[in-house]
């Protein structure tokens, strides 16, 4: 007997797929991204990162010394000193980038498509005094670098919008994982392990084309 998918299996297939396909690129981007971020962060000191750290612990150690004396209300504050993300102007065009140390798949959600990525940031020293500021990326070849990731990003976004709607309304037409080897052959390469013993719901949606999806997946899959 064949397995029954239900939406829960369903939503497993989707991110199965675009984990083994448009995820690798996508932490590529977010990756580099991380490393633009922390170039305009050093560009922006001018070599004073070291500086700016001694002041901020030494106003620290102040702090102590104030509470201690006067209580804890008494208190030196460096709130906009560091930040886990820094607001930058490329070219006249507003970026935020973050202090990003690692990033990971968690799922592509079925019902809006969205790309769900975990992520680990960390405090970093930053040039201004409101959030609400910019840093103005005054190096042309780093604001390109910058612009050209914040594209590419983009439009991977709508990529895995466009072949996550394909196969969702291919599984939106299965009731079992044998209707979906009819309607897709080639799906078994994204299937996720242990799909088989799932549980099945039917849902009906619109026909799709699966030249198109496995030609997008194809070229993703060969640069993974």
């Amino acid at each position: 007997m064949s397995t029954r998918l239900n939406k829960a299996a369903k939503g497993a297939i989707l991110s199965s797929v675009i984990k083994k396909t448009l995820w690798p690129r996508r932490k590529e981007l977010l990756e580099e991204s991380a490393r633009l971020a922390e170039a305009a962060r050093l560009e922006s000191l001018n070599g004073r990162e070291a500086e700016a750290r001694a002041a901020i612990d030494s106003v620290k150690a102040a702090s102590k010394v104030l509470s201690s004396i006067l209580g804890p209300n008494a208190t030196a504050k460096t709130n906009y000193c560091t930040d886990t993300s820094a607001n930058l102007n490329c070219n006249g065009m507003a970026i935020c980038l973050s202090f990003t140390t690692s990033h990971s798949f968690s799922c592509m959600d079925y019902d809006n498509l969205f790309l769900h990525v975990k992520t680990e940031t960390e405090y970093r020293i930053v040039r201004y005094n409101h959030r609400s500021d910019q840093i103005i990326v005054k190096n042309p070849v780093l604001a390109e670098a910058i612009l050209n990731n914040h594209t590419a990003l983009e439009e991977l976004t709508k990529e895995a919008e466009e072949i996550g709607g394909t196969i969702r309304g291919i599984l939106n037409n299965c009731t079992s994982i044998k209707k979906l080897r009819e309607l897709w052959p080639e799906c078994d390469a994204y299937l996720p392990e242990g799909i088989e013993n799932a549980n099945i719901q039917a849902s009906i949606n619109l026909p799709v084309s699966i030249d198109t999806l496995n030609a997008k997946l194809t070229k993703y899959s060969a640069a993974a």
